[in-house]
């Protein structure tokens, strides 16, 4: 854990936008700073008045990324994406364990993916 933190040292701080509240202890342990969820309600297709209203309110923020889900539709997150240039990130939701893949490799999979957005 303490080489993943030190890996990520540069994700603290930075705001993001999470499809919705899938990662919460992730963004804590890494210091993200999540304003927004496209989401409002978990499992419901946001309405395309609650997405102009995210591209409104983050048009002047400096939001880093939108964590998707890889399980989940990404149209929503591919639009806000469109209209504010902010890059989507998609995280695997659980282990593949059925895959062979360990939690380790899970998390390096994850720390990789949000280290390579910000390059």
């Amino acid at each position: 854990m303490a080489d993943w933190s030190e890996r990520a040292a540069s994700l603290r701080g930075q705001k993001i936008v999470m499809h919705h509240n899938t990662w919460p202890y992730l963004s804590h342990w890494l210091g993200m700073n999540a304003v927004a969820t496209l989401e409002p309600i978990p499992g419901v297709p946001p309405a395309s008045s609650h997405l102009a209203r995210l591209e409104k309110r983050l048009d002047h923020d400096d939001v880093a990324m939108i964590i998707h889900a890889d399980y989940v539709n990404e149209r929503s997150a591919q639009w806000l994406s469109s209209k504010t240039g902010i890059p989507i990130v998609s995280l695997p939701a659980s282990v593949n364990f059925q895959q062979g893949e360990t939690l380790v490799q899970f998390y390096e999979t994850i720390i990789d993916a949000l280290m390579a957005s910000g390059e």
